[in-house]
């Protein structure tokens, strides 16, 4: 048995006096027997993974209704903030101390979660996550001034969590110093859900439509995004007006808007927009798309057929009843021969600038089930595939390859690095953005031809040296998504991932599946990457909830 942590015996000896004749036990000492076995398991390094899960919510259970919650919550402490505990039973415990919440739980906890390294503060965030508001709330709200930006995420989270009210005055602080970029997007987010529909929110709307034309990226892009989750007819101009920034995410995100808005003015903003975006990349594509549902008008992607059609029925058009980017529209008709965007594992590759995250866990070795691949180790159907998409992508196309297992490894620093194979030219990568407006080709003919050729030389020469690193991908470890998710996003230039897995997460930061879900949608909510996700092996939820989230596809191979 294990002696509770110092801070934590400390609060209980001062919060809970006994009479003389009494001591404190140094440990919990439970009154059933079932409870005497569960924390056996759940103290035994060498239990199944599972099993230590299963007991330590029957203990959380168990405690719950107990007279003093706060010496389990104690314990389940001292095993959580030890840096050996597995991650996933981490998590459990952090949920487990949210049931064992009391008056005592929560001094203990607003007093631990001020000290030690992050992940031991991370892991504490995390409990007081699932606690009722309290003091906890008023320790997140110093943490925002913590020097590990996870931990300041977390933070915030927390008090968005429990819609802390004072939180606000500290988020403005940071928006109007400027400094902190990584909490500049969740403080707008954060600001707008605590003010909701108060009396303060006309003050805040005006606050951020000066965000909204802001030069910082971060800034102007959550305000935006809160913004256009409003379908506020008088913003009509403001995302008609925004379609032309040079930054592609923030186009996606007027490009949202408008395609809700059942405007003609919209529609011909959408056409100029269609015809600036060079052919083959994402929001020349999503122009088609949001065509196709606006009017239920089943043209290709050819944005001059688009004007010339719209230039003819302008004048008498009628929106189509029940449009919007969730209802479908008309479909994309079939692509000519020779022209159908390169697919992978059944999914159109219709960008320029991707990236395939790959899992290389130990579990890719198992064989496929399925009819067309069955007895295939999974790690030779994702190389096949991806050697095939790499052959098969267009000469334009920009990508990198992001393998991971417990680790995360990209084959480039980023997708402009790969123009830069080559052409003997110095790596470009993560400098963005990933599309821009069409620019006119004033070059004579023998000069495009010569130039087509080098350019020709150039991406053979990338597709062969990514077809080698694919042939040396291995499997071994565990399944960290988390990481290799974030990985992708730091790159700016990225516009389409497609993250294929065999495994629910087992490694890295972050492996509960519903905390993935919500940081990958926080990332992208100023980012507009679409995510496609393919699974192998397992029918897994987290990939479908991905791909959904992002408007990507999800796909299954057993």
């Amino acid at each position: 048995m294990q002696a509770l942590p110092a801070v934590f015996l400390a609060a209980l000896v001062s919060l809970a006096p006994v009479p003389a004749n009494r001591t404190i036990p140094a440990v919990f000492v439970p009154q059933q027997s079932s409870d005497a076995s569960d924390w056996e398991t759940l103290e035994s390094a060498a239990a199944v993974l599972q099993s230590r899960v299963d007991a330590a919510r029957r203990l959380a259970t168990s405690a719950a209704s107990a007279p003093e919650p706060e010496k389990a919550a104690a314990r389940f402490d001292d095993l959580g903030s030890k840096f050996a505990t597995d991650a996933q039973l981490r998590r459990v415990l952090a949920a487990c101390i949210g049931k064992c919440d009391s008056p005592v739980t929560q001094k203990m906890l607003a007093k631990s979660m001020l000290t030690g390294k992050p992940f031991e503060k991370l892991f504490r965030l995390r409990a007081a996550y699932e606690c009722v508001p309290g003091l906890v709330t008023e320790s997140a709200l110093k943490l925002l001034s913590d020097k590990e930006e996870s931990v300041r995420r977390e933070a915030l989270t927390v008090l968005v969590r429990h819609k802390h009210a004072p939180a606000q005055k500290n988020l403005e602080a940071i928006l109007e110093a400027g400094k902190d970029e990584a909490l500049l997007a969740p403080a707008v987010d954060a600001i707008s859900v605590l003010i909701g529909n108060t009396e303060g929110w006309s003050a805040w709307e005006t606050q951020l439509l000066a965000y909204a034309v802001s030069p910082n990226d971060e800034l102007r892009r959550a305000s935006l995004a809160v913004l256009a989750r409003k379908q506020d007819a008088a913003r009509l101009q403001l995302f008609m007006d925004t379609l032309q920034h040079p930054d592609w995410s923030t186009r996606a995100i007027a490009l949202g808007w408008l395609a809700r808005s059942n405007s003609k003015e919209a529609v011909a903003k959408i056409l100029e927009l269609f015809r600036a975006e060079p052919p083959g990349t994402r929001l020349a594509a999503d122009c088609g798309d949001t065509l196709r549902r606006m009017t239920n008008q089943p043209l290709d992607d050819d944005p001059e057929a688009w004007t010339t059609w719209w230039n003819n029925v302008q004048s008498t058009f009628v929106f189509p009843k029940a449009t919007g980017p969730k209802t479908g529209g008309a479909k994309r008709p079939e692509a000519a021969s020779g022209t159908q965007a390169p697919q992978f594992y059944g999914i159109e590759v219709r960008s320029q600038r991707v990236v395939f995250v790959i899992d290389v866990s130990g579990s890719m070795r198992d064989p496929m089930t399925g009819a067309d691949d069955q007895g295939t180790p999974r790690i030779d159907a994702a190389r096949r595939e991806l050697t095939k998409i790499i052959d098969a992508l267009q000469p334009a196309a920009r990508f990198n390859v992001i393998s991971f297992s417990e680790s995360v490894v990209p084959w480039l620093d980023g997708v402009d690095e790969s123009a830069e194979i080559g052409t003997g030219g110095k790596s470009g990568a993560r400098k963005g953005p990933a599309t821009g407006p069409r620019k006119k080709d004033e070059r004579d003919e023998k000069t495009r031809a010569r130039d087509a050729e080098k350019q020709k030389e150039a991406d053979d020469l990338l597709r062969k040296k990514a077809t080698e690193y694919v042939s040396r991908l291995n499997a071994d470890g565990g399944t960290n998504i988390h990481d290799a998710l974030e990985e992708a996003f730091a790159d700016t230039s990225v516009d389409t991932i497609f993250l294929l897995s065999d495994g629910m997460p087992s490694a890295g930061r972050e492996v509960d599946a519903a905390a993935i879900r919500r940081a990958v949608k926080g990332w992208n909510d100023t980012r507009r990457l679409k995510i496609n996700s393919i699974a192998l092996g397992m029918d897994l939820p987290l990939l479908k909830w991905i791909a959904e989230d992002s408007g990507g596809e999800y796909k299954h191979f057993p």
